[in-house]
């Protein structure tokens, strides 16, 4: 009585009804409202908000999701009421809604970072296979799911950090049956089934699903959209989540459709508010929000790129002159889904050689440019030398990374950036006659750090270590029609050995690519990586077999200086 007032509450009365009542505790033990089980509906929504207001008054943002998260689920629990009002019915259980909110999340689209297009394309007819799960689900019953093929949604209202506490207890629950091995199996079959392993057991926490709200915002007199991420309606979820979805997904989330109520599969869904309508919205939802499912484990990888894209990763090669060691510093910030360059040693290579020969300023290509450190580098090295540079890479991820990156540095008045395909890596326009390329698109140093390992790839993080479209050759190919002039202009090639340990590449295929490509072998360059796995200073990877582990310690990276014939 003291929470109604006697009157039936409506949905706009719901956040100062919260508001007004964080400071009653005893209202977790309330039990119905017209033949309603509330009690577990209402204590997690005002767990939400008691919660915020006992920290200190400074946390105003915080406090006002928390209390919107609740006001989402109040109104949930509104609708079912009114619809069962309208039905004639005592009420809606637990297990007719849950139902409900299985059949409509289902439908959600699924953004993952394991799709190199977008949404997945099956999601768009096809429901997913899955189940919801909350706080009170126990790690080895989400176990048992997932080997199923199940996915797990979180609903709605739970608790964030016990979804990071689900996903650890799954990482050793789910692990796949590791393949027997002998001494006789090669490093090649060892790697591909502890490439196999991983995916597998990635896959698996990857089922993880968490619900995400997008918004589509019109800019101001323009026919354009924005699309930034919402708070996710669970508790304690990061005030950043905005940012970090917004920022890391980027364009895929126009691809989502806000235009489309979800289908429950249901063929008289069409007259139930709240089968029409997604979970945690009103009835007539707001047709600028679209809802979404990603994966918790994509999510947190989401998390960790915000922190490097906002702390930067501190860049320092040492060069080594006849007089004093120079030092060249200057922060990279990489993007959500850009390989970051942890790996640092090429680039102390890549100083010790001098550029072409050249009586003016000289033009340099960087193909693959990832995250623009070795174009931002050889620049910033040779600021008189080099007057203009082109950045390629077939990743759109990367190219918005390294622009960044450039313009942070000062260097995008003299940086342009061209989005690639696989049949032409060099420029925008796919030349089928090699002999009718522009003079603007050749240079006087092409330079590429290519990736290292042949073999398939899921993601644009791992075409930046695996070559799953012969990248190399097509690269080492079309390269001699981009030089500027035949007798001082040169190709710089990075590349590690670790193909050729690992049994992948034979040893004589490098050479035989770079004579059939009519270029040569002016000088290679050696180092060894400095990473600690490669000197045996580092655990072996989850997964990991002995041998791989041990292989590493033997890895080279080279720069192959190369002109033509």
């Amino acid at each position: 009585n003291q929470f109604f007032d006697g009157k039936d509450p409506t949905p706009e009365s719901f956040p100062s009804m919260i508001a007004a009542t964080i400071r009653r505790p005893w209202l977790r033990a309330a039990t119905s409202w017209r033949g309603h089980d509330t009690q577990q509906l209402l204590v997690a929504a005002l767990e939400g908000s008691c919660r915020a207001a006992k920290r200190s008054r400074a946390a105003c943002t915080s406090f006002q999701q928390e209390r919107q998260c609740a006001s989402q689920l109040m109104v949930q629990w509104w609708d079912e009421a009114q619809f069962s009002a309208k039905k004639g019915g005592k009420g809606v259980s637990n297990t007719q809604s849950n139902e409900k909110q299985e059949r409509v999340l289902k439908c959600f689209p699924l953004l993952s970072n394991h799709e190199m297009d977008t949404a997945r394309k099956d999601q768009q007819d096809a429901p997913l296979d899955a189940i919801l799960v909350d706080d009170t689900t126990k790690a080895n019953t989400a176990a048992r799911q997932i080997q199923k093929g199940k996915y797990l949604i979180y609903r709605a209202g739970a608790d964030y950090y016990n979804a990071r506490q689900l996903l650890t207890a799954l990482k050793s629950r789910v692990m796949p049956t590791l393949p027997k091995r002998s001494a006789q199996t090669s490093l090649a079959q060892l790697w591909q089934e502890q490439r196999e392993w991983t995916r597998q057991h990635a896959q698996k926490l990857n089922k993880v699903l968490l619900q995400v709200p997008i918004k589509r915002i019109q800019v101001k007199n323009k026919a354009i959209y924005q699309y930034i991420a919402l708070t996710p309606p669970y508790r304690r979820a990061p005030d950043h989540f905005t940012n970090v979805v917004s920022e890391s997904l980027g364009s895929r989330l126009e691809q989502l459709d806000f235009d489309k109520e979800p289908n429950d599969g249901d063929t008289d869904s069409s007259s139930d508010p709240v089968q029409s309508s997604p979970p945690n919205q009103p009835q007539d939802k707001d047709k600028n929000i679209a809802w979404c499912l990603i994966p918790l484990r994509d999510l947190l990888g989401m998390v960790g790129a915000h922190e490097w894209r906002k702390k930067g990763l501190w860049i320092e090669p040492q060069t080594t002159s006849s007089s004093k060691t120079k030092s060249i510093g200057f922060p990279i910030y990489p993007h959500y889904g850009v390989f970051v360059p942890t790996r640092r040693e090429y680039l102390d290579l890549l100083l010790q050689l001098p550029l072409p020969p050249s009586k003016g300023p000289i033009s340099i290509m960087d193909v693959g440019t990832g995250t623009g450190v070795i174009a931002a580098l050889l620049m910033q090295h040779h600021k008189d030398r080099i007057g203009h540079a082109i950045a390629t890479d077939i990743n759109p991820q990367a190219i918005a990374c390294a622009q960044d990156n450039f313009q942070r540095l000062g260097l995008s008045h003299k940086v342009h950036l061209v989005q690639t395909t696989d049949a032409n890596m060099f420029a925008a326009d796919s030349h089928d006659d090699t002999t009718d390329i522009r003079n603007e698109d050749k240079v006087d140093l092409i330079v590429c750090n290519p990736a290292w390992i042949p073999g398939s790839a899921d993601s644009w993080m791992d075409r930046a270590v695996y070559d799953s479209h012969d990248f190399l050759a097509t690269f080492l190919e079309q390269a001699q029609h981009y030089l500027k002039d035949r007798e001082t202009s040169q190709v710089w090639l990075i590349l590690s050995n670790m193909a050729e340990i690992l049994e992948l590449r034979p040893a004589h295929e490098l050479e035989d690519l770079i004579e059939a490509s009519n270029l040569q072998v002016v000088q290679v360059l050696e180092t060894q990586p400095r990473h600690p796995r490669a000197r045996g200073q580092k655990k072996k990877a989850l997964g990991e077999f002995e041998r791989i582990a041990s292989a590493r310690e033997a890895e080279i990276t080279r720069l192959y200086q190369l002109r033509l014939r």
